[in-house]
């Protein structure tokens, strides 16, 4: 996702989430990550600070989308964590109901 302006409201929730893509993928692509691992350990913390953050605009809503569809589409057709993608994707839409409120 290219990410708007250092002026945009969502600017900083859209550089988590291109960061959160890239930490996701180097986690899916390590053969047998490690509870430890240096790939895993930044997933999660990246993980972690994009579930602090709510989206200002509909540009927000729609990283935050993009990261539910990454959730949820994992190889081999199962989810690694249905509760995880589950609660991503209901963020998604209360944040589009609050931002239309």
């Amino acid at each position: 996702m290219n990410a708007p302006t250092n002026t945009h409201p969502d600017a900083g929730l859209i550089a988590i989430v291109d960061l959160w893509l890239g930490h996701h993928k180097a986690v899916r692509e390590e053969a047998n990550p490690e509870d430890n691992s240096a790939t895993l350990l930044e997933w999660q913390a990246t993980n972690e600070l994009l579930h602090t953050m709510r989206p200002k605009t509909l540009l927000g809503v729609l990283a935050l989308a993009i990261v539910a569809k990454d959730y949820a589409q994992v190889p081999g057709g199962k989810a690694e964590n249905p509760e995880a993608s589950k609660a991503m994707a209901w963020a998604v839409v209360n944040d589009l109901i609050r931002l239309a409120a």
